[in-house]
């Protein structure tokens, strides 16, 4: 256990421990981490219980899904069995260049709408503790970072990950539970998610699997009974992925800027403190952070522009791209304790944009707003 005066040795003894259990399957650690830690905070000695999920490990449980799976009687449609079983949602922005998604026509009208209703669903990041007991803030981090790898191991869209993170908070500030339940929340929120955003989603049998097979299918299928009458139904929740889409088209951004956006509203959601913004605020700092970390010009016209017609405030803003810079800063640290959106987003496929060094000091509006003019 990790306990109080204890808690650097312990929880390396934690890692050492998961990353034999890794070997096996990389939810193993995740429920180990989660039930020795104690609520206090780990310290910079703590690392994450994780490592990418190898290729061959990969193969290994993708084919084992895949033939577990043949006999079920759910009744939702299935992921076909491809050479390669990837799963082409033909929404995925994490790859390459990407437009914003939104029909000319009707753009104005989507973002409006999406800003009117972007606060629906916000919570405080203080419910948390509030309503749980056994649960903390840095246990959420954990859950989120393994969210990612098991989003981008089943290869779903940026936006499914965004939104199964939104139904965890909203379920965890409204509901306590155990702490070995959290595992089982946080992959039936995915498995909600991709029922919700995929055009062709993971079977149940799939997300049992990636969890070890921790918890019975029948345990999924009741916990997605319990968030569901819990949120009451209501999954269309607007994410900072849906701001970022419109934000990086407007601001003719190129791929690299593209990808480090991308990155930085990933990161933010690991991190607690990001609760508590607007989705339009953190797309528009991951926006702006991602331009003046890559060096792109930050249009004061447009930035006016946006702040005008999307009613963001300055200072909002401000606090939002600080509160990033420093997300982002850890991120790049070698102490950083959650490593899995950063060996993402390293590969070359995605620019290789978490290996860019972060600027020493977070932009400062006021400055942007009067030097960076569009030319012509």
């Amino acid at each position: 256990m990790c306990v109080d005066g204890s808690i650097g040795k312990n929880c390396t003894q934690l890692v050492n421990r998961a990353n034999r259990a890794m070997e096996r399957n990389p939810a193993s650690p995740l429920l180990s981490a989660l039930t020795s830690c104690s609520l206090a905070d780990p310290g910079e000695d703590f690392q994450s219980p994780y490592s990418r999920i190898s290729e061959g490990e990969k193969e290994r449980e993708i084919q084992s899904s895949l033939h577990s799976s043949g006999g079920s009687t759910v009744t939702n449609p299935t992921v076909s069995n491809s050479e390669n079983d990837s799963v082409d949602t033909g929404k995925s922005a994490d790859e390459g260049d990407f437009d914003d998604g939104f029909s000319p026509d009707y753009v104005d009208d989507i973002i409006s709408t999406l800003l009117k209703t972007e606060c629906k669903y916000l919570v405080s990041p203080d419910n948390l503790l509030k309503v749980q007991s056994e649960i903390n803030h840095f246990m959420r981090g954990i859950l989120v970072d393994w969210m990612i790898e098991v989003a981008d191991h089943f290869k779903l869209a940026a936006q499914t990950l965004h939104l199964s993170v939104n139904y965890v908070d909203r379920y965890l500030s409204a509901f306590p539970i155990k702490r070995p339940s959290l595992q089982l929340v946080g992959i039936t929120c995915i498995f909600i998610a991709s029922k919700y955003e995929e055009n062709h989603h993971r079977h149940v049998e799939d997300f049992v699997n990636i969890a070890d097979r921790l918890y019975k299918t029948e345990e999924v299928f009741r916990m997605e009974l319990k968030i569901l009458v819990g949120l009451e139904f209501s999954l269309t929740a607007v994410t900072a992925f849906d701001f970022i889409q419109r934000l990086t088209s407007l601001c003719d951004m190129d791929i690299e800027a593209e990808q480090l956006s991308l990155y930085l509203a990933e990161i933010a959601l690991q991190e607690v403190s990001f609760i508590m913004y607007r989705p339009s605020n953190i797309a528009t700092s991951a926006v702006i952070l991602a331009l003046h970390t890559t060096g792109g010009a930050v249009s004061s016209v447009l930035l006016r522009r946006i702040f005008t017609d999307w009613g963001i405030f300055e200072d909002e803003i401000q606090a939002c791209l600080i509160e990033m810079h420093r997300a982002h800063l850890r991120s790049h640290s070698p102490s950083r304790t959650l490593h899995v959106s950063y060996n993402k987003f390293s590969s070359p496929n995605l620019g290789g944009v978490s290996l860019l060094v972060p600027q020493t000091a977070a932009p400062e509006l006021s400055e942007l707003l009067q030097t960076h003019q569009v030319s012509g």
